[in-house]
């Protein structure tokens, strides 16, 4: 009971310190093993979540930007223990997106998450209640709600902050609790304030990241198959993820060289591209010629190079791979933002023409892409020119009407 008091009276300290400024949050966790007595009651570091490699009771968060070695933090859990169990136990389901990508300056950006119809039919085993909800973002969020879909029509919000504030969270009680079926989608939506920012604001752990994740309390916690998350990357679903199989691409066979394709692949690209280093013609060929494979459609590639993030073979296939920042893919005009970036050239521009006023100024606009650069420019033209890929020649015709590139 020792150990237990000090808990308690470290929250009652808490109260009389200012240590929020640097507590981020607390998670207890339901561990499913048996702990090691040497390991019970020691601290050590541990990410987002409980693993197979950090099966955790309780963890806390801390946000400490300037490194300060001072700082001593009595914030804890009060528990309480029962004979007198109640009908149901209660779990805690999370929704939302693990992919955020916030522009600095704008006064409004929204970043979606979904978990689908066939995904809540995969982990519901039956009906679910939500009691209560919990919205989670950071400082830059300044609105956000958690949806309910039955059959393409709303069924109820599940959570709804018109005005969302970090450090003042709203607990949603929902009276009576929402019935969630399986088949349902439950879509998280997240707005974000970033004039005060002066670069990109990405998904992370800090609490000068972001994040957008829905917190549902429900029950009874039998009916979610042990699962307790459905968080989506980009467009792609938590259950598509789990499968490994996205849209036509084995995302776990990518960096697996027993596999000929993957050996293929990795081979192409780290032989002709410098990883270091300008690009050659020969790197943009290379690139393009893997760019209908489907493990190198944007979404997909972003998730296999996320998911492997730090491991070596995945750090220079993909420094090997900016060599042309990716322009590659910017053939792919079945790509919404690469349809733009061809349509903004040729539509105001008179290929093998005369330059336009309206062609001068849209070139301009364009100047910062990345594919625009020095170099990379030149090398996406002579493919276009070797392959003869009309349409491609075509822009490289709008743009060579008013510039000389």
């Amino acid at each position: 009971m020792a150990a237990f008091h000090k808990i308690i009276v470290s929250m009652q300290h808490l109260a009389h310190t200012s240590l929020r400024t640097y507590l981020d949050h607390c998670e207890l966790f339901n561990v499913l093993e048996t702990v090691p007595p040497n390991e019970v009651g020691v601290p050590h570091e541990c990410g987002m979540g409980a693993s197979s490699s950090c099966q955790i009771v309780l963890g806390l968060h801390w946000t400490n930007p300037l490194l300060s070695n001072s700082l001593v933090d009595g914030s804890g859990m009060k528990l309480y223990f029962t004979p007198n169990l109640r009908p149901n136990d209660a779990g805690i389901f999370i929704t939302g997106r693990d992919y955020l990508n916030i522009p600095s300056g704008v006064e409004s950006h929204q970043e979606e998450g979904e978990c689908p119809s066939n995904c809540t039919n995969q982990l519901f085993t039956g009906n679910i209640h939500v009691f209560s909800a919990l919205n989670h973002m950071h400082y830059l969020g300044s609105e956000m709600k958690v949806q309910l879909h039955r059959n393409g029509t709303k069924i109820a919000d599940l959570t709804d902050d018109p005005i969302y504030v970090y450090d003042s969270p709203q607990l949603h009680e929902l009276s009576p609790a929402i019935e969630v079926m399986p088949g349902d989608s439950i879509t998280t939506k997240c707005t974000y304030k970033s004039t005060s920012r002066s670069g990109t604001t990405l998904y992370g752990q800090s609490t000068f990241d972001e994040m957008c994740f829905g917190l549902l309390y429900y029950y009874p916690v039998a009916n979610l198959a042990g699962a307790w998350t459905c968080i989506s990357f980009k467009g792609i679903s938590r259950c598509e993820i789990n499968s490994g199989n996205v849209d036509g691409c084995n995302i776990f066979d990518f960096f697996n060289f027993g596999n000929q394709a993957s050996q293929n692949r990795y081979d192409t690209i780290i032989n002709n591209c410098p990883i270091f280093g300008a690009g050659t013609y020969n790197c943009m060929a290379a690139q393009m010629s893997i760019r209908n494979d489907p493990c190198m459609a944007p979404d997909v590639y972003d998730l296999i190079i996320n998911k492997n993030n730090g491991w070596y073979t995945a750090v220079a296939f993909h420094t090997a791979m900016l060599t042309h920042n990716r322009c590659f893919m910017f053939y792919d005009l079945s790509v919404e933002e690469n349809e733009q970036f061809y349509n903004s050239i040729v539509d105001n521009c008179e290929p093998w023409g005369s330059c336009l006023e309206q062609c001068d100024s849209a070139i301009d606009a364009q100047m910062n892409h990345a594919c625009m650069r020095h170099g990379t420019y030149e090398h996406l033209r002579s493919y276009a020119v070797i392959n003869q890929n009309i349409q491609w020649i075509k822009f490289f015709a709008a743009v060579a009407s008013c510039k000389n590139m």
